[in-house]
């Protein structure tokens, strides 16, 4: 979020009022040399002072700018225009408590003024109070319902949250205030890619660079829809044209590694570092910061550097969590599995199945990282199947069960009836064949549908489940160097993430003993060693006749909007398998928390 100057006023003499004037069109050399003038005859003038402090500030030399508006507020401490000002660059310090306390000296002095109001609640988004943040920006909103500012402010909190629907809302309400906002229009294709609106997302970054062509972050926006449709070509391209604009662009930087295999002596690696090494980045730019520089000293086989970076990354992508109220609780994790686990005993399984019998979805189930994009190309290439993705329905309907069986999920699945069951089951169906008319089977990998596979047996208990297994130091050590976007966050400790991993082990177990449904494990290490059996024994699971297509996975053009897009648009690799070796020495927290025995 950009704090908001309120913007210098008119001033009472005509001296200072031709400065205005130049401030305002921009020249601000020009308005400088007068305020300077002013300041020289009249050293307490605190409105010159004021505006000067604001030129500064617009020049980047927030430390001049918060010397001049704090003389100016000693000479009149009663203008509430001068401390959001002092707060806005003290925020662009880094010294956010400080810039909270202007901005309520502000507030104090002026309760309706909107910009300081919007400006607070920047600040306490900063300190992860988001929802004092969120109260600070409906105020704002009820003073000024038709600042578009505070609407893309408030769709920001939400998109953060995960609350992308509600997120876009806000978007378009701000969009349709002002219909140039360009920050807005940008933040609107993050969102709806987030959700898998690709067409939308596209529509929207070509928008915002229609308004503005040197827009940086709209043109890595458009590289990653285009990645994720298969045109790697154009996303690369994307990508090269924001780092054009903007060299220091983390993002899109990161987003171009990602492409690149790197040799020692390159200058990106001097590029990054330089960038490190000057600081002041944005936290979440920093975040993609050091997992760039981890990919790349991996990549020439300096692994103690790779790793020394990717925990940097993690421990910044904790802070993002906890500033946001994502941070993972392990605690809070065990109590979950152990409910499922007392909630939905075999018992519960034992009735006759009464959801919704059809045999057309697939689910696709593991950790992440553990294979299950590179199953569902494979699948996906055949003729009769079709690849949806990650799709967020079972989760919403695992969510919705307070309204649709009195009590929340796990206790709600067996509350549900057997016209609920069906109803629920019909309703997901319908989806699949809306996505995909015609298609004998559809896919859905989403990787932590494991933690409703009782929900999914009671409704669906046609369905098949697939479960992508992979060697746990390597699956968790690929988990500890992937920068997830969110809801992942139990990877940004080692530790957390060993114990997380025995808990989905454990909960996998239970499954297998209780579900009436059978389950195929695919173990990535064997797929990888016998593409064309393991590959034959998916399609006979799922009551196909084999399709050769489905050897020539790479070469399937589809949308692949997961963490392992790249890889699969390639043959099958094995330089994956044991890459935990390299980090050894590092993960001894992992280990420890695996077990004795991690492979078992």
């Amino acid at each position: 979020m950009t704090a908001r100057w309120a913007g210098p006023p008119g001033a009472a003499d005509e001296v200072l009022r031709s400065a205005v004037n130049a401030h305002r069109a921009g020249r601000l050399d020009e308005a400088e040399a007068i305020y300077r003038r002013v300041i020289e005859a009249h050293p307490e003038h605190a409105e010159a002072l004021h505006l000067l402090g604001l030129v500064r500030h617009r020049g980047g030399r927030n430390e001049d700018a918060v010397g001049l508006i704090e003389r100016a507020i000693a000479c009149d401490a009663g203008t509430a225009r001068y401390h959001n000002s002092l707060g806005v660059a003290l925020y662009e310090l880094g010294r956010i408590g400080a810039a909270e306390a202007s901005y309520r000296r502000a507030l104090a002095l002026a309760p309706d003024h909107v910009e300081a109001r919007v400006n607070l609640a920047n600040a306490l988004k900063e300190q992860g109070r988001l929802d004092e943040a969120v109260a600070c920006l409906d105020h704002a909103l009820e003073l000024r319902p038709e600042y578009a500012l505070a609407h893309n402010n408030l769709a920001n909190i939400k998109k953060d949250r995960g609350a992308y629907e509600s997120a876009i809302e806000g978007y378009r309400r701000a969009l349709a205030l002002a219909p140039d906002y360009i920050e807005a229009r940008h933040n609107l294709s993050v969102a709806l890619l987030a959700q898998g609106r690709l067409d939308e997302a596209e529509e929207s970054c070509r928008k915002a660079l229609a308004l503005d062509p040197g827009y940086a972050p709209a043109h890595n926006n458009l590289g990653n829809v285009l990645r994720y449709r298969g045109r790697l070509e154009e996303a690369v391209a994307c990508y090269r044209e924001a780092l054009a604009i903007d060299p220091g662009f983390a993002s899109a930087q990161s987003n171009l590694v990602e492409f690149t295999t790197f040799e020692a002596g390159d200058p990106a690696f001097a590029a990054l570092e330089s960038l490190k090494a000057k600081g002041g980045l944005p936290l979440r730019e920093a975040t993609t910061l050091h997992f760039a520089l981890g990919k790349m000293y991996a990549d020439i086989g300096d692994y103690d550097r790779a790793f020394a970076d990717y925990c940097e990354g993690n421990a910044l992508r904790a802070r993002e969590a906890a500033r946001t109220g994502r941070a993972f609780r392990l605690a809070d994790h065990e109590k979950r599995i152990s409910a499922i686990v007392a909630a939905l005993a075999r018992e519960t399984f034992d009735r006759a199945a009464a959801g919704c019998g059809s045999d057309v979805p697939v689910f696709i189930v593991g950790m992440p990282r553990s294979g299950t994009t590179l199953v569902e190309q494979i699948l996906a290439s055949h003729a009769e199947v079709f690849g949806a993705g990650e799709l967020p329905e079972i989760g919403r309907i695992a969510e919705r069960l307070p309204a649709d069986a009195g009590a929340p999920y796990p206790d709600g699945v067996a509350a549900l009836d057997d016209a609920a069951l069906r109803r629920l089951g019909e309703g997901y169906v319908e989806r699949l064949r809306a996505l995909a008319e015609g298609a004998r089977r559809v896919t859905d990998k989403t990787p932590a549908n494991f933690l409703h596979l009782g929900l999914i047996a009671l409704m669906l208990p046609g369905a098949r489940v697939i479960h992508c297994r992979r060697d746990p130091r390597d699956v968790c050590v690929s988990c500890y160097f992937h920068d997830f976007a969110q809801g992942s966050e139990f990877t940004d400790d080692l530790a957390d993430l060993g114990r997380y991993y025995r808990l989905y082990e454990r909960l996998m177990a239970h499954w297998r003993e209780v579900l009436p449904q059978p389950i195929l494990d695919v173990d990535y290490e064997a797929l990888v060693a016998d593409q064309e059996g393991v590959s034959r024994q998916l399609v006979d699971f799922c009551g196909l006749e084999w399709d050769d297509a489905c050897l020539a996975f790479h070469e399937t053009q589809r949308t692949v909007r997961t963490s392992s897009d790249l890889q699969v648009r390639r043959r099958i690799f094995t330089s994956s398998i044991g890459r935990w070796r390299d980090y050894e020495g590092h993960l001894g927290p992992l280990i420890e928390a695996l077990g004795r025995d991690p492979a078992g």
